[in-house]
């Protein structure tokens, strides 16, 4: 029961640390083809590319590019 108890407030005090990650949306505003994604991948240089019903497009971390 001590063990409980001591794992318990641990990973309670843990969450203390935790920086909040703040979301955002992205969608068509900024140049994504189309609000539907089908499939999100991210290749070796950090792009993330999401595979949507309209075409493929590349998202730098700003803004996204159709190309296809």
């Amino acid at each position: 029961m001590r063990s409980f108890l001591f794992i318990t407030i641990f990973i309670l005090s843990l969450r203390g640390y935790a920086n909040p990650t703040p979301i955002s949306k992205m969608g068509v505003e900024q140049g994504l083809s189309n609000e539907f994604v089908v499939s999100i991948t991210q290749d070796k240089d950090g792009f993330l590319w999401f595979a949507t019903e309209e075409g493929l497009n590349k998202f730098d971390g700003t803004r996204f590019y159709q190309l296809l």
